[in-house]
């Protein structure tokens, strides 16, 4: 008899819940909303967590106390992890119990969605985009971009219909091209500003280009800062 191969089960999809949901479920869980609470503010009602109450089981039933803290900021991060230590009694010789748990964050606000299913390498178009209320990563939510804005964008990836289209899914924009003329600002020993040169090549913000002073010129690697604009020198 041939033997079948054993399916997987599918990962169970995060579940976000707003923070109000969360309140009474757990006292270290209540600690952790103590901790988003002191660092998001009142920013904190349109947030939404996803907590891994697995690791939950790993914390002693018979602790005397806990310690919770946050590895990092919790504010604007779109996921972190606590650490809780919990300690039994005096008496109790067994080591203190580290456990590591990770909180993913959304924010609850209005952004641009896909109407429909959208694929990767697609230029947006107004008929693709319209407004809704959604849940958005923390480090998207900073920078939303309006529907007109993104006409003519192109997607880096696919987006499902009701799902945010925000800097993350969009291929980076060309903000230099051939043969454009660019204001070059040295770094240096000469600290030399807004000369101009040519650039050899097209890139986004963040990229290394070639450009040239003049023709005949040996080319020089630049970086992208700006739209129009380089950094040379360093």
């Amino acid at each position: 008899m041939l033997a079948m191969n054993a399916v997987e089960p599918e990962a169970a999809p995060v579940r976000f819940r707003p923070l109000e949901d969360w309140c009474g479920e757990d006292p270290v869980i209540d600690e952790i909303l103590e901790l988003v609470h002191a660092e998001w503010g009142v920013d904190s009602e349109h947030l939404h967590l996803a907590i891994n109450t697995d690791e939950l089981s790993a914390i002693p039933t018979d602790m005397t106390a806990c310690t919770v803290s946050s590895r990092g900021a919790t504010r604007g991060a779109d996921y972190f992890d606590v650490q809780v230590r919990a300690t039994r009694g005096e008496d109790d010789l067994r080591p203190t119990k580290t456990v590591l748990l990770r909180v993913d964050a959304r924010v609850h606000t209005d952004a641009t969605v896909a109407r429909n299913d959208l694929r990767a390498r697609r230029n947006l178009r107004a008929e693709d985009l319209t407004v809704s209320r959604c849940l958005v990563k923390p480090s998207d939510a900073q920078r939303l971009i309006e529907p007109a804005a993104l006409v003519g964008r192109k997607l880096a990836a696919s987006v499902k219909a009701g799902a945010p289209v925000v800097w993350s899914t969009l291929e980076p924009e060309i903000v230099v091209n051939r043969n454009d003329s660019v204001r070059v600002v040295m770094r240096g020993a000469f600290q030399l500003s807004g000369t101009d040169a040519l650039a050899l090549e097209r890139g986004s913000v963040g990229d290394r280009i070639k450009c040239r002073w003049r023709a005949g010129d040996e080319p020089f690697m630049a970086l992208i800062t700006a739209p129009g604009e380089v950094r040379a020198g360093g």
